[in-house]
């Protein structure tokens, strides 16, 4: 599954709408699924890439004020060259965000309660350090090939976490576990630290990096 850049602009509004978010691309716009059956930070989300001719602020603007003629909380903002436009009901949250790139490029995300949230790592058979501390959880279902990618921080050193992976995965009955250090050129600093592992069709791989805290991102996914 290709990785990109998404910002989305979560809020609060008290007295949320009661209809059901917008299902239709805005107008101006022409796209292409580029994430489906998606579960982060328990919402469900579907993520469409879109294009168009126009100007992004005309195109922003026109799809705000269709929005609030629908009945919908709509929120503006920007983030790091994006300009987003939010709708939000009591049932979902959509965005759109757009930058110029050949007239307007961006993502249209749709969010939702989501079913799909009691899948964990521990759920999967993976232990996570007690110190750790989720920072983004994203979960997929391609065609009932499950997916779990979770980043988080730890306290502890990577030689700690490198022990303690390398440990929990084997009592949780993982195979072939194996662990490759990247170091710096005169080889007394550790830049990063991978763990791979498998068990069954599941497989496993946890990248550890230090960055103030040290920084964790653990993949669990079906083998295709």
């Amino acid at each position: 599954m290709k990785i990109f850049a998404l910002f989305l602009v979560f809020f609060f509004i008290s007295n949320m709408s009661a209809y059901a978010c917008p299902k239709k691309i805005p107008g101006g716009l022409t796209g292409s699924s580029v994430g489906r059956n998606l579960t982060t930070d328990g919402l469900f989300m579907e993520v469409t890439q879109v294009t168009g001719n126009e100007a992004v602020n005309a195109i922003l603007n026109r799809t705000e004020k269709n929005w609030k003629e629908e009945g919908f909380k709509v929120k503006r903002n920007s983030a790091v060259g994006w300009e987003i436009v939010s709708a939000l009901s009591d049932k979902c949250m959509v965005t759109l965000q757009l930058m110029t790139r050949n007239g307007a490029f961006g993502y249209l995300t749709r969010s939702e309660p989501s079913t799909l949230n009691a899948i964990t790592p521990q759920s999967l058979g993976v232990s996570i350090p007690g110190n750790a501390k989720i920072t983004s959880s994203l979960l997929s279902d391609d065609d009932g090939r499950e997916g779990l990618t979770m980043s988080m921080t730890s306290t502890w050193s990577l030689e700690e976490l490198n022990k303690f992976f390398a440990l929990q995965l084997n009592e949780n009955k993982w195979t072939g576990i194996s662990s490759h250090e990247m170091r710096s050129m005169n080889a007394q600093v550790i830049n990063s630290i991978s763990v791979k592992a498998q068990r069954g069709r599941k497989q496993i791989e946890i990248v550890i990096w230090p960055e103030r805290e040290a920084q964790i991102v653990m993949t669990i996914s079906d083998a295709i």
